[in-house]
């Protein structure tokens, strides 16, 4: 499903809202403008086309979670493998402060194209607005997930433990292999020579 889309990377919301475009899609009959939708749905209704619908996928939204296909989505749609996340935060203050609207006011007095000259402070912060956007903080945090033991490991640490219990070393257990094929070459060698000394003999009378 979410190949569909034809994107670079990969993203488990991205899928999951995939998976809850087609449940509104199968129960309201019509697209949620708020998820993705795909080229083969362009010619399904939106949902906000009228106010059945939009109460339709509202409420059918909240029932998502315990449909079938929810299942199928947790399935479908694996953690990615790597996640970019930011943290934001808004914070707000007076605009402008007293002493900044009379500098406004003054240079909008100096400036013919900016006239502020002719209005009053209160005006002038009634009417600005200052939106700053930034990094709070150009550091970042990188967490890997590595396995904990290889496969390596894992066979070192059982040879060892056996080695420390039992005292089995690679030499003993080809030591146990050769012990094996030399008893079953005494049982099929042997069972022959019995075979062969039970045969009968024919003696000839001499006249």
């Amino acid at each position: 499903m979410f190949r569909e889309m034809k994107v670079q990377k990969y993203r488990r919301k991205q899928c999951y809202q995939l998976c809850q475009q087609d449940f509104i899609l199968d129960v309201c009959g019509c697209l949620n403008p708020e998820f993705p939708i795909l080229e083969k749905n362009n010619d399904n209704a939106i949902c906000n086309l009228n106010w059945d619908a939009i109460i339709c996928a509202k409420v059918n939204l909240t029932n998502f979670p315990f449909s079938p296909l929810y299942q199928k989505c947790m399935t479908d749609c694996p953690l990615e493998c790597d996640t970019i996340t930011y943290s934001i935060e808004t914070s707000n203050a007076n605009f402008p402060s007293d002493d900044y609207a009379n500098r406004l006011k003054a240079y909008g007095g100096r400036n013919k194209a900016i006239k502020l000259s002719n209005l009053t402070v209160d005006t002038i912060k009634q009417n600005s607005l200052y939106v700053r956007v930034y990094y709070a903080d150009l550091s970042y945090d990188s967490i890997t997930q590595i396995p904990q033991i290889t496969l390596d490991q894992l066979l070192g640490t059982i040879g060892g433990q056996l080695g420390l219990f039992i005292g089995i070393s690679f030499l003993s257990f080809l030591e146990l292999v050769e012990i094996v094929i030399e008893v079953l070459y005494v049982l099929i060698f042997t069972k022959d020579k019995i075979d062969k000394s039970q045969m009968p003999i024919h003696v000839k009378p001499k006249y």
